[in-house]
C-alpha cells in the first residue's frame, strides 16, 4: 500500500476527521463527561475529562475561564497554582486537559505524567496521557495507557476509539479495525465519529466497498462515494 495515506492519518492527531475531510487525521477523543459533550464531535475532540464533582481554588477559577473561552488564561492560573503545589496531582491532570485542548501536546505530557499515580491509576488521566502520547507518535506508550484506562473503566468507547486510531496512526490496520468494530459491535447505532473512522480505516486497507457501505450510513450517498474514491486513488500503486 501506497505511505500517503498515512501522511493523511498523521497530520494532527488531535484534528477532527470531516469525513472525511481527506485532508486530516482522525478524531481522538476523551469522552469528557460534562466538558465538551459527546464522543464524536466534528470539531477537535478534546476535554476536560473529569469527573463532575464540584470544584473550589484555582480548578473553580480555570473552568470558569475555559467556559468563557479564555483556555489559555485558564491553563496560566492552573500552572501558577501547580508552582505552588508541585505535587497537586488534580492540579496537574486539569493542566494537562486545557493544554491539550489548547494544541500543547508536550505540555500537556508533562502534566500527565506528574498527574498520574502508578499506586492508584485513574482512567481519566489514563485517557488523557495515551491521547497526548498518540498525538506526538508515541503510539506504543499510547496504547499502554489506553489499556490500562480500559483495566479501569472496561469498555469504555471514546477510550477504545482512541486506541483504535493510535493503532491506526502506527500502521497497524487490522487492530484498529477490530478495536472500532468491538465498539460498533456493541451499539448498531454507534456514534458518527466512530462509524466515520471506521470507514476510513476499512478505505485505507483496501477494502473499498465495505467502507463505501460504512460511510453511506452517516453521510450522503454522493459524498460518501467522492470520500471513499479519494482514498482509492491515493492508495492506488504508483507507476
Amino acid at each position: 500500500m501506497s505511505k500517503v495515506p498515512f501522511a493523511v492519518l498523521a497530520v494532527a492527531g488531535l484534528a477532527s476527521l470531516g469525513l472525511f475531510g481527506c485532508a486530516s487525521a482522525p478524531s481522538l477523543d476523551l469522552g469528557a463527561p460534562a466538558a465538551t459533550g459527546s464522543l464524536a464531535p466534528a470539531k477537535p475532540a478534546t476535554a476536560s475529562a473529569q469527573p463532575v464533582a464540584a470544584a473550589s481554588g484555582p480548578i473553580a477559577l480555570a473552568r470558569q475561564l475555559r467556559a468563557k473561552g479564555d483556555k489559555a488564561k485558564a491553563l496560566a492560573e492552573l500552572e501558577k497554582a501547580r508552582a505552588q503545589n508541585p505535587k497537586d496531582r488534580q492540579l496537574a491532570r486539569e493542566a494537562g486537559f486545557i493544554a491539550l485542548e489548547l494544541g500543547r501536546v508536550e505540555p500537556a505530557v508533562a502534566a500527565f505524567e506528574a498527574a498520574h499515580d502508578p499506586a492508584k491509576p485513574d482512567w481519566h488521566t489514563l485517557t488523557g496521557l495515551g491521547t497526548a502520547y498518540a498525538s506526538l507518535g508515541r503510539q506504543k506508550p499510547a496504547q499502554q495507557a489506553f489499556s490500562r484506562a480500559l483495566e479501569l473503566r472496561p469498555n469504555h468507547a471514546p477510550t477504545l476509539n482512541n486506541l483504535a486510531l493510535s493503532y491506526a496512526l502506527e500502521g497497524n490496520l487490522a487492530k484498529a479495525e477490530q478495536t472500532l468494530r468491538t465498539i460498533k459491535g456493541r451499539d448498531e447505532a454507534a456514534p458518527v465519529t466512530v462509524q466515520e473512522n471506521l470507514a476510513l480505516v476499512l478505505a485505507l486497507g483496501g477494502k473499498f466497498d465495505d467502507a463505501e457501505r460504512m460511510a453511506v450510513g452517516v453521510l450522503p450517498k454522493d459524498k460518501a462515494k467522492s470520500n471513499i474514491a479519494y482514498l482509492r486513488s491515493l492508495t492506488r500503486p504508483t507507476e
